[in-house]
């Protein structure tokens, strides 16, 4: 199986730095690719601390096998929390990518949207319990797998909330236009 990982970004308004931080890293001798989405909270140099961070001990946490759940607890346990919305001040995607199986963690971030067999797939997602119980966010996790031209797209809330407060978006983009948008692209190419 060959994993193939590509990324884009934008940094808000005259920001000169992004607040989501993108990591991945493969390990030929393990047929492993580890990917890490992590979104700080607001944007500019603070959302980009924390989520570089996120990112980094994520990736790291997983590339040493340390249990997906496992990474995400300490994570999340070293995150801040908002203390007037009670939410973490970073969310992260994690997909832990071995051959053709995948484990996929979210807290936070819209969901992986996974595209097989010419059609969106949603799989089985398990929630795990939080330490800190005061954060709003689920901790999800799935597992599946993957074959040959399926594939994986991991966004942040930047592109679901894309246009918010627009005539025609007033609440963003969303999910559901993410999909649709998305669906037109893979049934064009």
């Amino acid at each position: 199986m060959f994993v193939e990982v590509n990324h884009l970004q934008k940094q808000k308004g005259k920001n000169e730095i992004c607040g989501d931080v993108f990591l991945s890293q493969k390990i030929k001798a393990e047929n492993r690719t580890i990917i890490v989405l992590a979104d700080g909270l607001g944007s500019g140099i603070k959302a980009n601390i924390l989520a570089s961070m996120t990112a980094s001990m994520a990736l790291n946490f997983i590339k040493s096998n340390s249990p997906i759940e496992h990474t995400a607890k300490i994570i999340m346990s070293t995150l801040p929390v908002d203390s007037f919305r009670k939410i973490s001040y970073c969310s992260f995607t994690i997909l832990d990518i071995v051959g053709n199986n995948i484990k996929l963690i979210e807290y936070g971030n819209p969901g992986a949207l996974i595209w097989k067999n010419g059609d969106f797939y949603e799989p089985e997602k398990k929630e795990i319990g939080i330490p800190n119980q005061e954060v709003k966010q689920a901790l999800l996790t799935a597992e599946l797998s993957i074959n040959q031209s399926d594939r994986i797209i991991l966004v942040t809330d930047g592109i679901t909330q894309s246009g918010m407060g627009g005539a025609e978006t007033p609440f963003g983009w969303g999910h559901k236009d993410l999909k649709k948008y998305i669906y037109n692209l893979m049934q064009e190419n």
